[in-house]
């Protein structure tokens, strides 16, 4: 299973953390993994690249923690849209493999 928690403070996703693997096939072959992953690194390379945003990424073998602390209002506003995109994809995946995904979002 993979769990999936975003933070969202005064509207823009400031955390998501993600742990876990969702073993919906062997590894290597397993989709459902690979698209969450696939979107992870993504995000994380528009936020530095595109968004050019602050941001903290921890990465290791079923965890990834990414942490936006962008103060700057233009760098921000496109941190959280690539962040909601990010968001909106992984409830798609979740929608689709419920037994698979665990999606939790915290609002403040």
């Amino acid at each position: 299973m993979i769990d999936i928690s975003i933070d969202i403070k005064s509207d823009f996703i400031e955390t998501i953390k993600l742990s876990g693997h969702a073993e919906s096939n062997e590894k290597g072959k397993d989709l459902i993994c690979c698209s969450i992953s696939t979107l992870t690194i993504s995000l994380i390379n528009a936020l530095t690249e595109i968004a050019k945003a602050n941001i903290k990424a921890d990465i290791s073998e079923g965890f990834t923690l990414i942490e936006v602390n962008e103060k700057d209002k233009d760098k921000r506003l496109k941190s959280d849209i690539l962040t909601k995109s990010f968001m909106l994809s992984v409830k798609g995946i979740e929608e689709e493999n419920p037994e698979f995904i665990k999606l939790n979002i915290t609002e403040e």
